[in-house]
């Protein structure tokens, strides 16, 4: 799995239907929002900067609410996209699950991926939660 990046509202056209989290680098509108919902009809979760959430309006925030869409506070750190378009969380979900057979807390394991990943503790959490959930 991983977190499609996307830098402007004219890269939502290229979005695939499989895509299940979406990260935001610029502010949306609700118009793109709901545009990368119909596009991609599996999405989990959006994740984006605090500021960006904030002129949300509660309106949409219903919405995702309403479709299971998780929305996440968070940046994605020292993430180049010009060597990668998707930030990959194969090595998250290892770590998940080696530590969790090394019989490490739920609490642990969120504060060490954040800390590796230099992940949000919101994401962190939401990931450990879904790949749980997929066992």
């Amino acid at each position: 799995m991983h977190i499609l990046v996307l830098s402007s509202s004219d890269e939502i056209s290229y979005l695939k239907p499989d895509e299940k989290i979406v990260h935001f680098s610029f502010r949306p509108t609700a118009k793109d929002i709901m545009t990368v919902y119909s596009k991609s009809p599996g999405l989990i979760a959006i994740q984006m900067p605090d500021s960006f959430i904030k002129n949300i309006s509660s309106a949409i925030k219903m919405f995702l609410t309403m479709n299971n869409i998780k929305l996440i506070k968070g940046n994605l750190w020292g993430y180049r996209k010009d060597i990668n378009p998707n930030f990959e969380l194969k090595e998250v979900n290892e770590m998940i699950s080696n530590m969790k057979q090394n019989e490490k807390d739920r609490k642990y394991i969120i504060s060490q991926i954040e800390d590796k990943f230099n992940l949000s503790p919101e994401l962190c959490s939401f990931l450990y939660d879904f790949y749980e959930n997929q066992k």
